[in-house]
């Protein structure tokens, strides 16, 4: 009859003892180096490409020394923060958005900045952006109204509800909150195609707000001329939808300049400098180059295929456009003329096309997936093309997917992120060589 107590007194010292030693069980030892860094979500380089800036799927923020790989220790822990990251332009500062706030951190250092500033930014898809100077960071919250701070006290200067109310809730939009390269207006974008020109000394409207000519688009974006005197709206109406429109305005008086443009699905539109030009893209069919301020066709850029539109890219110097699409050809167009200068036959469609800063070469990414009957895999191809002959300089294949390459500010290294979903690598590659920098080769 006392065989039970027994058992039950051996039990509860073996839990004793069991408990014991999971307290002073070694925890897991943290990563030291990017390439133990598993699930990357994002990352970035900063200013002089010395440093990475990696976020994990989790939100956890991480530094990395790029020539090494080693983790740079911060205070206070960036990989404590959980929220979305958002660098500059040049990526000197980062931004950390959560639900409840934001905060901005230097790049080589993860120096916090900014205090926490209060703001209810847009769950899983923050929008903000840094005025060209550095002395403004716009931002939306999830109202859909701006926010304006000054970068050098972080006081809050303005805030702006959007020009007209969003009646649907589905609606998107590209680029809402848009600096002039002087830095003197902020163009703030409703979800309806309403832009409210925004005076960044007083901080009051400048002007009347543009009303974008289609109100039934789906998708609106916008975009300013290199000298802040032109100005487009455009909108996508989805797929299979009505046609889209593009509109381009004289912000001088604020008045829209010739009829509206259409097509198919969507357009958009990008300008060329020296001299001032637009090429339109439309969703379907062939893209144009117009003369401005007349608006006056200079010439075309045949389709690569019956469905989907050109995609085109101009080079840094302005002297070429680079066109793409379906059918795996890559056209360099001269810029001027509209003259073709060289091509190139892919392994299959480019998914990625980054221009070097020197406008000399350019890297293209053609992903493929290869299925069988037992199995399926992605095989990816990267290839380090001349300009202007588009002849192959260096080739890199890696049997994975990858997500979209980040190019440095300097053109020297660039960024992939690798790998299945949850187990997404870090890889950096010499521009020059395509070949992943030691401590990458090392650990794969």
């Amino acid at each position: 009859m006392k065989a039970k107590p027994i058992r039950v007194a051996i039990l509860s010292l073996l839990l004793t003892v069991l408990g014991i030693v999971s307290i002073f069980a070694a925890p897991p030892s943290p990563p030291q180096s990017a390439h133990q860094l598993l699930g990357i979500w994002r990352a970035h380089f900063n200013q002089d490409a010395s440093t990475l800036v990696i976020q994990l799927r989790d939100g956890s923020i991480y530094l990395a020394t790029t020539a090494t790989g080693d983790l740079l220790p911060t205070e206070p822990p960036l990989s404590t923060i959980r929220g979305t990251v958002i660098p500059n332009t040049d990526g000197s500062q980062f931004a950390v958005t959560t639900p409840t706030h934001l905060q901005v951190f230097e790049s080589t250092t993860g120096k916090a900045l900014s205090p926490a500033l209060a703001i209810e930014t847009i769950e899983g898809n923050p929008t903000l952006v840094f005025s060209p100077d550095g002395r403004f960071l716009a931002a939306l919250d999830s109202q859909h109204h701006a926010h304006l701070f000054d970068t050098s006290s972080w006081k809050k200067l303005a805030t702006f509800p959007p020009a007209a109310e969003d009646t649907s809730a589905d609606l998107e939009y590209q680029s809402p909150l848009l600096f002039s390269s002087n830095s003197q207006r902020l163009y703030f974008l409703s979800h309806t195609g309403h832009v409210q020109p925004i005076d960044t000394k007083t901080w009051k409207p400048h002007g009347p707000v543009l009303e974008h000519p289609n109100p039934d688009g789906y998708i609106f974006g916008q975009s300013l001329s290199p000298d802040d005197t032109q100005f487009i709206t455009f909108d996508g109406p989805g797929e299979n939808g009505p046609k889209g429109q593009l509109q381009l305005w004289n912000l001088t008086n604020s008045n829209p300049i010739g009829s509206p443009v259409s097509a198919q699905n969507g357009i958009s539109g990008t300008f060329l400098d020296n001299p001032f030009r637009l090429i339109v893209t439309p969703s379907r069919g062939t893209a144009t180059v117009r003369e401005l301020p007349s608006f006056q066709t200079l010439f075309s850029l045949p389709a690569h295929d019956d469905v989907d539109g050109t995609k085109v890219q101009p080079t840094p110097d302005g002297k070429f456009l680079i066109t793409s699409g379906s059918d795996t050809t890559l056209r360099l167009m001269d810029a001027k003329t509209g003259t073709q200068k060289s091509s190139i036959v892919l392994p299959d469609r480019p998914s990625t096309l980054l221009i070097e800063p020197d406008s000399k070469h350019l890297l293209t990414a053609s992903t493929e997936l290869i299925q069988n009957d037992q199995s399926q895999t992605w095989s990816t191809i990267l290839t380090r093309l001349s300009i202007p002959e588009l002849q192959s300089q260096a080739t890199f294949k890696i049997a994975s997917y990858i997500g979209l390459p980040i190019l440095s500010t300097q053109g020297n290294h660039f960024i992939i992120i690798e790998g299945s979903t949850e187990e997404e690598r870090l890889l950096i590659l010499d521009t020059q060589t395509l070949a992943p920098l030691p401590w990458c080769a090392n650990a794969r």
